[in-house]
C-alpha cells in the first residue's frame, strides 16, 4: 500500500513515535464524514490537534473506509504498518455485477452432456464460500451445485462433479479477485459467499507495510 504524507506531518509523527506518544491511529468513513481515533500512552496529547493533522493522510490518499495505522521505529527510521477490512458488497453493489450466465458459460459443455440440452442460469443453484490468500487460487470452504432440467423438472445434484467444481472455483476466484482493491497476496486475502446463486458476504483484509511518499 502506498501513502502520500506531507513533510510536516511526517516529521511530527516521527517525533511523537520516537517519544512513545502514539501507538496507533485509525480512520473510519461514516455517512457524514470520517471518524478519527488514536491510541496513546500520553494523556496530555491533544487529540483534536492530531486529528486535524493526520486527516490529511485519509483525504490525500485513496484509502479503505476502515483502516488502522501502526507507526514504529525500525533501524532508526519511521515505518508504518496498516491493516484494513474492505467491505465489497455494501448495499449489494457486487451482487448486481455477479452473473450466473457466466458460470453457465464456464460449465456449459458439461451440463449439456449431463442434461442432454442447454439450460439457462435460472436453472442452476450455486452455494459456495471461498477464501483466498497469496495467489493460491482460493480455498473452497463449502460448496453445493445443482441444476433443474428445464423440461422435466428433474433435479441433478452435481456437487460431487469435480470437473464442474474446478471450473466454478476458477471462475469465482477470478471474478472476486478482479473486484478486490488488492486481491489475494502475501499481505491480503478475500472471502466471498455465494448464497442461492447470489453474492452475499464479500470482503477483503489487508495488513502490511505502508510505502510512504513524503512530499
Amino acid at each position: 500500500m502506498k501513502c502520500r504524507i506531507s513533510q510536516d506531518t511526517y516529521d511530527a509523527l516521527k517525533a511523537a513515535t520516537l517519544a512513545g506518544d502514539i501507538d496507533s491511529f485509525s480512520f473510519q468513513y461514516v455517512h457524514k464524514g470520517v471518524e478519527f481515533s488514536m491510541e496513546s500512552k500520553n494523556d496530555s496529547l491533544d487529540q483534536d490537534e492530531w486529528e486535524d493533522m493526520l486527516l490529511e493522510i485519509y483525504f490525500d490518499n485513496d484509502l479503505p473506509e476502515l483502516i488502522d495505522f501502526y507507526p514504529e521505529f525500525e533501524d532508526n527510521e519511521l515505518v508504518i504498518d496498516a491493516s484494513a477490512t474492505i467491505e465489497l458488497n455494501t448495499d449489494g453493489e457486487s451482487s448486481e455485477l455477479w452473473e450466473m450466465s457466466k458460470v453457465r458459460t464456464a460449465v456449459g459443455s458439461e451440463l449439456s452432456n449431463i442434461l442432454g440440452m442447454e439450460i439457462g442460469e435460472e436453472d442452476m443453484l450455486l452455494h459456495l464460500t471461498m477464501s483466498a490468500q497469496d495467489d493460491d487460487n482460493g480455498t473452497i470452504e463449502s460448496y453445493g451445485f445443482s441444476c433443474i432440467h428445464p423440461e422435466t423438472g428433474e433435479e441433478f445434484d452435481l456437487t460431487e462433479n469435480q470437473s464442474i467444481k474446478a471450473k466454478i472455483k476458477a471462475y469465482v476466484y477470478n471474478w472476486a479477485n478482479d473486484k478486490c482493491y488488492m486481491g489475494s497476496g502475501p499481505a491480503n486475502c478475500f472471502f466471498i459467499e455465494i448464497i442461492e446463486s447470489t453474492v452475499g458476504e464479500f470482503y477483503e483484509n489487508y495488513s502490511g507495510r505502508v510505502e510512504l511518499n513524503v512530499v
